[in-house]
């Protein structure tokens, strides 16, 4: 009987939100699809919110022993790198840099797939001077990966352009069994993010500032759902614009919402999904919005456009332009959305899911 082969992802900083996020979900679906002994290497055993992929997706513990993610990655490798035949690793990092090269000084034979998690706003402006340092030692060590992915297409053609490896487009996802398209229910005409609310990445406080100047002008009881945990100052932002503004009552805080179904429920309920960041790699809320029948109304972020092709099933801002947010929320609240779900259930189907990124990662670790 052949020996079944071995996909790790190597994520030492590993929580239990990640389980729900690429970190979580890939190498389950290199083993639900591609039939690999998939494991997740973190500083945490005991993750599991639920036991219901323990025997899809096991997890392997990191020792705090230097009290340096780097050298404990590279001591876990040290014993552990003969024992996989395909190591997954996050990141444009010195650490990512590190771990590729003692697996393959360890494992030669090994197979590497780094996923670049880069937004592509950012990845454009790194410079890769040819010849340089930099150049040279991407050049070097990514050149020992099978496969350096990134998650959007433009990132994909800059990097072919100016990186001197090979690029390949892996976008995001979301599992095939959570599309739900039609919803399940008609959607109130209220608009709902999700995300760490009030960071800088996140821009909570350009929404929250356009939904209360487009308020007056909207035709119903319109309310801003807010999910996430929020941080300190946000929060007494927050607690300020309620107690000011005679719209603060339709500003509804749900804070962490942990419960998968829960969550879904939210976004099937709901018309709107609004991503304010001021930069994103991906935004995997994103998908997870759109697979429940959501209609995105985003920050003009590269990730946001391809996911919603373009403007089929959502529409932009400027990062930072209140005003062109509050008047998309206008126009899109008091009026009809078509959503054709039959087109977007088969655009995610065919580009969005992790089922399909398992079948295309394992074509690129075989070429």
């Amino acid at each position: 009987m052949m020996k079944m082969k071995t996909f790790v992802t190597l994520f030492p900083k590993a929580m239990n939100i990640h389980l729900r996020k690429d970190v979580g979900l890939i190498p389950l679906v290199m083993n639900t699809e591609k039939g690999y002994d998939s494991s997740l290497a973190c500083y945490s055993n005991d993750l599991y919110e639920n036991t219901e992929n323990a025997s899809k997706l096991k997890i392997k513990k990191i020792k705090k022993i230097f009290r340096n993610e780097i050298l404990d990655s590279i001591l876990w490798l040290t014993v552990n790198s003969r024992k996989i035949d395909v190591l997954n690793l996050y990141h444009f990092t010195p650490k990512s840099f590190a771990c590729v090269l003692f697996y393959k000084l360890i494992n030669p034979r090994g197979r590497i797939y780094l996923k670049l998690d880069m937004d592509t706003e950012d990845g454009e402006k790194m410079l890769m001077k040819s010849r340089s340092i930099k150049w040279f030692l991407t050049k070097y060590v990514l050149g020992m990966c099978k496969v350096v992915s990134c998650e959007t297409k433009r990132m994909t053609l800059h990097a072919d352009n100016h990186w001197p490896i090979k690029m390949h487009f892996l976008p995001n996802g979301v599992l095939k069994e959570d599309i739900c398209l039609p919803p399940t229910c008609e959607k109130m005409n209220n608009i709902i993010t999700v995300g760490r609310l009030g960071t800088r990445q996140k821009a909570t406080e350009v929404l929250v500032q356009a939904f209360l100047n487009a308020k007056p002008f909207l035709l119903d009881d319109v309310k801003l759902i807010l999910v996430g945990p929020m941080t300190i100052e946000f929060s007494q932002y927050l607690d300020q614009v309620k107690s000011k503004s005679d719209y603060g009552k339709d500003i509804v805080v749900k804070g962490s919402v942990d419960n998968k179904e829960e969550l879904e429920k939210m976004y099937v309920e709901n018309k709107l999904f609004c991503l304010p960041s001021r930069w994103e790699s991906f935004g995997l809320v994103l998908g997870e919005a759109l697979a429940k029948g959501c209609y995105i109304i985003s920050s003009n972020l590269v990730s946001a456009n391809e996911i919603t092709n373009y403007g089929e099933f959502g529409s932009f801002f400027e990062i930072d332009n209140v005003y062109q947010l509050s008047s998309v929320i206008i126009d899109k609240c008091n009026n009809n959305i078509n959503v054709n779900y039959e087109r977007l259930r088969e655009w995610m189907e065919i580009n969005y899911t992790w089922e399909g990124f398992a079948d295309r990662l394992e074509i690129m670790l075989n070429e």
